[in-house]
């Protein structure tokens, strides 16, 4: 009973371990995830500033990355084309499997 009613008075607490134990396991499983999360912030904090510095008309060597690829492949079991010519042939080879 006593556990019951500490339960219903904390359960922050218990929520706060199970979903930080949550993170921590799918951090350890889904590690390019959480680096592109992190490419991600790093892309939009640069954004934020060059922005400011561009509206404020100061000098600055800042230089937008949205237009990069990213240093991190989300799969690399899967073989995605980059340029236009490689989707046009993985495109080919897709037709003629699926109407096949």
């Amino acid at each position: 009973m006593k556990l019951l009613r500490f339960l219903k008075t904390n359960y922050r607490h218990i929520l706060f371990i199970i979903f930080s134990f949550i993170i921590l396991l799918l951090s350890v499983i889904f590690k390019q995830s959480y680096l592109r999360l992190l490419e991600t912030l790093r892309d939009f904090g640069l954004s934020v500033v060059y922005y400011f510095f561009e509206l404020l008309e100061l000098d600055h060597g800042i230089t937008p990355s949205v237009i990069q690829n990213s240093n991190y492949k989300p799969f690399p079991i899967f073989n995605f084309p980059e340029t236009i010519e490689e989707f046009k042939l993985k495109f080919g080879y897709f037709r003629d499997l699926f109407f096949n």
